[in-house]
């Protein structure tokens, strides 16, 4: 079976975008709130229109914490692969990334701009992810993509 080319796995991920967008948009809007800035929990229910108990409840979900400085923080376990080279397109801020490649132990280094990738260490890295299925919703993002 044949790879997919970059521009099918981007428009299968932007179609399953697109048929849940109502699921997707609490992560989108914080995306973008971060981009200028951190962003507090109050900071997203004004902006979601949620109460306190619906900022929790999304924050649980999505596995997002609050860290000491009281903003709410993306990286430490939380997300994929995906998601360290997607926030740095929607925030236009540059992301450093270090993680272990699951096979080698080996740590991967890059810097994910809003250009791309740069400063990619090993030369050699790829990133692997399955492509959204029609079940694919916000819900289970992370277990039938990133997984």
């Amino acid at each position: 079976m044949p790879q997919p080319t970059l521009h099918e796995i981007i428009t299968a991920h932007t179609d399953a975008l697109a048929a849940h967008s109502e699921e997707f948009l609490p992560t989108i809007r914080l995306l973008l709130l971060m981009g200028a800035g951190p962003v507090s929990p109050e900071r997203l229910a004004t902006a979601m229109r949620w109460t306190t108990l619906e900022v929790e409840a999304f924050l649980h979900s999505s596995g997002l914490v609050v860290g000491d400085e009281g903003n709410i923080q993306m990286g430490a376990g939380t997300g994929c692969a995906l998601d360290t080279l997607l926030a740095p397109m929607l925030t236009g801020h540059a992301a450093r990334v270090v993680s272990t490649c699951p096979a080698t132990g080996r740590q991967i280094r890059l810097t994910a701009t809003a250009q791309g990738i740069r400063d990619l260490d090993p030369r050699s890295a790829v990133l692997s992810l399955r492509l959204p299925g029609r079940g694919t919703n916000a819900s289970n993002a992370q277990a039938t993509i990133c997984a």
